[in-house]
């Protein structure tokens, strides 16, 4: 089980916070002070609507990870191994607001997710990431999306 919360808050005339898409734009930000981030996910909604733009944020997710199958296997040519295939269901949900202490609607995201877990040339870990997120109301869609990366 995995439980994120995120929360900003902009005075005066701040970069605006982004809810939406299906991923971190930054993609230094795990290795990086979390500061000045400004784009968060909300998975089943696209990125850029002018809903999900303001000057405080409140955004949060909730995960359960599974594993579906271990195999540790490799070829030679390239050299490129399976490690293991997870799943994980999750739900987002998340708000923005321009003055006062909290947003006036929150937007909600569902979805599934497949990860394929696997090692290129012996050392580099790579993750890939097939999913399908359902935005819960009028301004939601149904997003299918990849994505290569490390699974964190």
């Amino acid at each position: 089980l995995k439980v994120h919360f995120a929360t900003g808050w902009g005075t005066d005339s701040p970069n605006p916070f982004i809810l939406g898409g299906t991923f971190l734009l930054n993609p230094t930000s795990h290795f990086s002070a979390p500061f000045n981030e400004r784009n968060y996910p909300i998975r089943g909604y696209r990125q850029g609507l002018s809903a999900l733009q303001g000057r405080r944020m409140m955004q949060a997710s909730l995960q359960y990870h599974f594993p579906l199958a271990t195999i540790n296997r490799t070829i030679m040519a390239p050299p490129i191994g399976i490690n293991k295939i997870t799943a994980n269901i999750f739900i987002d949900s998340g708000g923005v607001w321009q003055t006062g202490g909290s947003p006036d609607k929150f937007f909600t995201g569902v979805g599934t997710e497949i990860n394929i877990e696997s090692t290129l040339f012996y050392l580099l870990p790579i993750t890939i990431r097939i999913g399908v997120a359902h935005g819960l109301d009028s301004l939601g869609e149904d997003q299918w999306y990849i994505r290569l990366g490390h699974l964190l």
